[in-house]
Parts: C-alpha cells; sequence; structure tokens
C-alpha cells in the first residue's frame, strides 16, 4: 500500500432514466484510490434505500445512520448544469466524526474533504489537525444551497473556515464570476487550484498564478473528472511533494478518464 486516504462526505445515487446511478465525490475519488494501491476508508452517510453498497466492498466505510440517502438530479440540456436536491442523508457533524473509528487510527496519510450537499461540519477540519497528515477539500458541496422543491444554487462560503487545509481544488464553474472572487479568496487559501476542463488548470500559490494546460483528448464521458483530476493531484503530492508533477499528472489522469464511459479507465490502472 502507498498509504492511507479518507474521504469525508456523502455517498449518493443521482437519478437517471430508468433508475439510478453511483454518485458522489467519495464514490468516484475511493475508487481511485483503491486503484492507486491507498488503503481507503469513506465516513459517510446513507439510509436503508442505498443500492449501491457492493461497490464499496473493498473499501472501509463507516456510516452515519439515516433515514434517507442523498438523491440528486442532473438536467444537462442547457448549458449550465441544473441541479434538483430530493433527499439528504444525515449531516456529518464534529460529534459524529469523532465518534468513528477514525479517532483510533492516527496514521490517515491524506484526508479529503469531500461536501457535495453542505453535509460536512466545518469543525471537523480543525479536528482533522491531530492526524498530522495531508488534508484538502474539494469544497463544491459547501457552497450548495436549495430551496424547497430542492433546486439548488450557488452560496458564498467563509474562505477562511478552509484556511487550514493543505490544499483547496474548485472549478471555474463552481463560483458565478471568480474572476472578481480570487483576490479575497487568494488572500485566505494560500495553495488554492482551479480547473478549467479543456484550459487546463491554474495554480495559485500565495495569490501567483501557474498554469498547466490540459492534455488534449477525446472526450466520451466527463462525469466525474473534476473529482479524479484532485485525487490524481493529492496522490501525487503525497508520494512526491512536488507540486509541478502533481498537476501534470493530475491533467493526464483527468484526460484519461474522460475517454472511457464512467469509471472504465480505473480497469487499465487495476491492471497495472
Amino acid at each position: 500500500m502507498k498509504g492511507s486516504y479518507l474521504c469525508i462526505g456523502h455517498i449518493c445515487m443521482d437519478i437517471i432514466e430508468g433508475g439510478f446511478c453511483l454518485g458522489g465525490t467519495a464514490s468516484y475519488v475511493s475508487k481511485l484510490t483503491k486503484a492507486l494501491k491507498y488503503e481507503t476508508s469513506i465516513i459517510s452517510s446513507y439510509g436503508p434505500n442505498f443500492l449501491f453498497l457492493k461497490d464499496f466492498s473493498n473499501i472501509n466505510l463507516y456510516n452515519l445512520e439515516s433515514e434517507h440517502s442523498t438523491i440528486f438530479e442532473n438536467d444537462y440540456s442547457g448549458e449550465i448544469r441544473k441541479q434538483i436536491l430530493h433527499a439528504r442523508a444525515s449531516r456529518i457533524s464534529l460529534k459524529s466524526f469523532d465518534s468513528f473509528h477514525v479517532n483510533k487510527l492516527p496514521n490517515y496519510d491524506i484526508i479529503h474533504f469531500c461536501p457535495i450537499a453542505d453535509e460536512v461540519d466545518f469543525a471537523i477540519i480543525e479536528s482533522a489537525k491531530k492526524y498530522n497528515c495531508l488534508s484538502f477539500a474539494t469544497p463544491q458541496g459547501w457552497m450548495r444551497k436549495w430551496d424547497n422543491n430542492g433546486r439548488v444554487t450557488f452560496k458564498k462560503i467563509d474562505w477562511r473556515k478552509l484556511q487550514a487545509l493543505d490544499f483547496v481544488i474548485i472549478s471555474e464553474e463552481d463560483i458565478p464570476n471568480l474572476k472578481t472572487e480570487l483576490p479575497e479568496i487568494c488572500s485566505v487559501i494560500s495553495k488554492l487550484i482551479v480547473t478549467r476542463g479543456a484550459n487546463g488548470a491554474s495554480v495559485f500559490l500565495n495569490g501567483i498564478e501557474y498554469t498547466y494546460p490540459a492534455i488534449p483528448t477525446n472526450p466520451v464521458d466527463t462525469t466525474g473528472a473534476g473529482d479524479t483530476f484532485a485525487c490524481a493531484f493529492i496522490t501525487t503530492f503525497h508520494q512526491t511533494k512536488n507540486i509541478a508533477k502533481a498537476m501534470e499528472c493530475a491533467n493526464k489522469m483527468a484526460a484519461l478518464s474522460i475517454e472511457k464511459p464512467a469509471m472504465d479507465y480505473l480497469i487499465d490502472l487495476e491492471t497495472e
């Protein structure tokens, strides 16, 4: 094993034509980290209606019991994805985090905060410091709110709550008017990564931007590409402590992931 990797966030179900498919950053990332030979764990919450437990048979999955599983519906018919949150599982509070086995396992090499529906307590970031590990967030889920009909829209967050993390990784699509918001974010987050799809990605180190081009590819399915990028970056950085190498690997892995449907690209990794 190359190390141990902990995801904190909901695994979920996404509505598709004819039923459901597995969704959630923790779901995509845990499968990739397992293929990369990391001991992988998830702290999550789901209900008795969750249909995909068999997908986590080789992953340490700790569940905060809930009446419901988190369920999203995604509409890609327009230029901007529209989302409906049909149900949300239990919130992952600091108390529930400390009640899991994680407080007896101080050896995690990487902790990944990956909320999808504002379900992770910010206080856990401070609590996780005691593990003296590499910590980062893909904070998209903290930037979501929804109305009584479940329609998801953007909400601002207090970036100071993420200040203790080693890295924060966002997509330019996560934040409206990102260019205007960047100076404020960079004044708080010393190591920020912004992915830009086919336009590559940028690293902001203390506000100074370094750009890395995307790898040309023939996209088949872009679902989960951002999660793949984030995971590939942090695991490579964990191994090399080199940001440039980590960015290059992340762009390469993201390109590979979109050339095949779903997570089929993992088959090649698992056979290496």
